[in-house]
């Protein structure tokens, strides 16, 4: 298109902007902008995680840590796609726990009542009954919540606590406290210890000012990084104008491994 046809066509928009066609082909487009991206609150749950667990099938992983399991859902994809691996999937909000622990897992699968972050401490949380999956160290949603006081240990200590040499997968959903967590297991991570990391990355970094830059900062000499989508991940470096501040997950695979990155990378 060129430059004059764009003016034009930049104006007229601008002139016609609130009128109710022009709205609704705004909101149409916004909605195209996040399925083209694979933002995920607009898919299905696991819609473009499923697709990874059994593109990375075949390495046949022996640990993986899922950090913010809430009811185990990420866990049950995981623990049938990967026959040989053993689990460890950490939920703080009690009610949750409850509810994860009583699931009929087999015996590779071990619950922690427990939340990872950068340091050992006690915290405030909060957990929202009528939606569990937002319970987090952040108070930002208008849904009522109730607080809870919760035992913090960083990552480096929970693995040398239970003798775990090596990470094959780290899945960390925590409602906006991903960099924290991370940042808990940097002695593993500088070691080469951690094989695949996958994070979200939103809104929530608005409240934590943690960007995604951050994470690339912190992870991109060791890893390469990318964009899940259903069928592949868009592998790139960064840029600013990734800063989309809408929720979707990220996978960091070891540099180490240039076979694994490609067999993340998919089609």
């Amino acid at each position: 298109m060129g430059f004059g046809i764009r003016s034009s066509l930049r104006r007229w928009v601008s002139r016609n902007s609130r009128t109710p066609w022009i709205q609704s082909l705004h909101r149409q487009a916004l909605e195209l902008d996040a399925l083209v991206e694979s933002d995920s609150i607009y898919g299905p749950p696991l819609e473009n995680e499923t697709p990874l667990l059994e593109r990375l099938a075949p390495r046949r992983f022996q640990t993986a840590l899922d950090v913010g399991a809430n009811v185990g859902n990420w866990t049950a994809a995981a623990s049938s796609a990967w026959k040989e691996c053993r689990f460890y999937s950490f939920e703080p909000a009690p009610e949750t726990f409850a509810q994860l622990s009583a699931r009929e897992w087999p015996s590779r699968v071990v619950c922690e009542h427990l939340a990872l972050s950068d340091s050992e401490r006690e915290e405030t949380m909060y957990f929202y009954p009528s939606s569990s999956e937002l319970t987090s160290s952040l108070h930002v949603h208008a849904h009522e919540a109730q607080a809870f006081q919760m035992h913090m240990m960083d990552g480096d200590r929970y693995l040398e606590q239970h003798g775990i040499e090596q990470v094959d997968f780290l899945k960390v959903d925590v409602e906006g406290c991903e960099y924290k967590v991370l940042r808990g297991f940097a002695g593993a991570i500088a070691a080469g210890r951690v094989r695949c990391i996958q994070f979200e990355y939103g809104a929530f970094s608005l409240a934590t000012r943690f960007l995604l830059q951050d994470y690339y900062d912190l992870l991109g000499s060791r890893y390469r990084i990318g964009k899940l989508h259903p069928e592949y991940v868009d592998f790139r470096d960064y840029d600013w104008t990734h800063e989309r501040f809408r929720f979707a997950n990220y996978l960091a695979v070891t540099r180490d491994e240039p076979e694994l990155v490609a067999l993340a990378k998919g089609s």
